[in-house]
C-alpha cells in the first residue's frame, strides 16, 4: 500500500494497521500524514502516530465509510497544529506571532511566499519562522487556531498601506528618461524586479482586497491610512501598477 511504501519501517506494525483503518481509502489523509512524518526521525514518527491513533480512539472514530471525512481530517490537522505550537504558551507573543502567520496564509488574496507573509507582518526578518510553521501544516478550522478573517484582513490592509508608504516613490524603477517608451527600454523588466520587491508588489495589487473584507472599528485608523495614501501616494501607486503591467486594475480598485 501507499503507507507501507512511504513508511517501510512501520510495515506490519500496529501503527500502519491503525492508519489503514482510519484512512479507509481517503488518500489526502494518508498523503498528509506521510508529508508530515518524512522530515522527522523514527522516534518522533512513532510518537506522532501513537498520539494520532489514541486521539482518534478517544473520539470513537469509525471507519471512513460510516461518517463524514472532515471529522477525520480535523483530528489530523488539529494534532499537526498542536505539534507545531507545542513549545509556545497561548496568548504570549511567540504564540500570537505564529497564529498571525497562519492566519495570513489563510487570508492572502493569492498563493504567497513565506518571505512576503513575514514582511507584511513584521519589520524584522521572520521568514524562517514562517517557513517552519508552513512546513508543519496545511489548514485548521477550530480551537485556539480559529481565524477571525475580518479582523485579520484589517491587519493585512494596514500592512499593505504601511508597505506602500515605505516603498512607493517617484520614478520607482529609476528610468533615466521619460521620452523612452516602456517597450523600447530593454532594462525595464530587470529594473522593476530590482526596485519593486515582492511584498510591495503584493501590497500594491491587493490592498483593496483586504480593505473590502476588513472589519470596521470605531475609531477607524484605516481612514487615516486611506486618506494618506490617496493624497500622497496614489500617483506613485499608479506608476508602480503600470510597471507591473496592471494599470487596468487601478480604476476598479479605487
Amino acid at each position: 500500500t501507499y503507507l507501507t511504501a512511504q513508511l517501510p519501517h512501520f510495515a506490519g506494525g500496529e501503527e500502519i494497521k491503525g492508519l489503514v483503518v482510519l484512512t479507509a481509502g481517503l488518500f489526502i489523509y494518508a498523503a498528509t500524514v506521510v508529508k508530515y512524518l518524512v522530515t522527522r526521525g523514527r522516534s518522533e514518527q512513532q510518537t506522532f502516530l501513537m498520539t494520532l491513533l489514541a486521539s482518534s480512539n478517544s473520539f470513537n472514530l469509525q471507519p471512513l465509510s460510516n461518517r463524514m471525512p472532515f471529522t477525520l481530517l480535523d483530528t489530523l490537522y488539529s494534532q499537526i497544529l498542536n505539534e507545531a505550537f507545542r513549545d509556545f504558551i497561548p496568548e504570549e507573543k511567540e504564540w500570537k506571532d505564529r497564529c498571525s502567520i497562519l492566519h495570513t496564509f489563510l487570508c492572502t488574496a493569492e498563493r504567497t511566499s513565506t518571505a512576503v507573509v513575514a514582511n507584511l507582518l513584521f519589520t524584522s526578518n521572520y521568514t524562517d519562522v514562517a517557513e517552519k510553521l508552513l512546513s508543519d501544516l496545511h489548514a485548521a478550522r477550530s480551537g485556539n487556531f480559529w481565524c477571525d478573517q475580518a479582523k485579520h484582513h484589517r491587519l493585512l490592509a494596514e500592512s499593505c498601506f504601511r508597505s506602500m508608504e515605505d516603498g512607493l516613490r517617484f520614478n520607482i524603477a529609476n528610468i533615466s528618461s521619460s521620452f523612452v517608451l516602456d517597450v523600447d527600454n530593454p532594462r525595464l523588466a530587470d529594473a522593476v524586479k530590482e526596485n519593486i520587491p515582492l511584498v510591495l508588489s503584493y501590497s500594491s495589487r491587493n490592498w483593496s482586497y483586504h480593505l473590502s473584507a476588513a472589519a470596521p472599528t470605531i475609531p477607524d485608523g484605516l481612514h487615516d491610512s486611506i486618506s494618506d495614501f490617496l493624497q500622497l501616494r496614489a500617483l506613485f501607486w499608479i506608476e508602480a501598477m503600470n510597471l507591473l503591467g496592471l494599470r487596468g486594475l487601478c480604476d476598479s480598485m479605487l
